[in-house]
């Protein structure tokens, strides 16, 4: 005779077994899905400087650094995409690609020479998530809020694939 609990245990390793499988396959992001998470935060002081910030699996952020990084590593995820990180050994964590960072060749992204909604748009010091042609939302000192870079400034723009 089988009982309950048997056959509970069974069903629950079968649908957990199921759920690791399904989240195992990438779910297609719109860049416009990207452009919303960021322009919902709008206003936010979640990234401010003086904030702490942790972040679902990346390391936290202490307070007095800043998190434009973070920022878009969070709007990216919020969005459903697999953002971008790096291995931090000697911390044993791992950490959004920097600002920098998204001026060379990133996985799951394409470098774009015109910039669209939900494009990551770099200068090299400073990153966000492009809403517009010349204009991207980015983690500031006090707040998330609508920046244009200076005319002539070289920047990066990736698109996610």
């Amino acid at each position: 005779m089988i009982h309950f609990n048997t056959i509970h245990k069974a069903i629950t390793t079968i649908l957990l077994l199921a759920l690791g499988a399904c989240s195992s396959l990438r779910y297609q992001v719109k860049p416009e899905e990207i452009a919303q998470q960021a322009e919902a935060n709008e206003g936010s002081t979640e990234w401010a400087k003086d904030q702490e910030k942790k972040s679902p699996g990346v390391g936290k952020f202490p307070k007095n650094s800043w998190k434009c990084n973070l920022f878009v590593y969070d709007m990216l995820y919020n969005a459903g995409a697999n953002p971008p990180k790096t291995k931090d050994v000697k911390n044993d964590c791992y950490w959004p690609l920097t600002a920098s960072g998204w001026t060379g060749s990133v996985s799951g992204f394409t470098k774009v020479s015109t910039q669209e909604r939900g494009d990551i748009v770099s200068s090299g010091s400073h990153v966000g998530v492009a809403i517009g042609a010349k204009t991207i939302i980015c983690a500031g000192e006090e707040d998330v809020h609508r920046f244009t870079f200076k005319a002539g400034t070289s920047l990066t723009i990736q698109r996610y694939n």
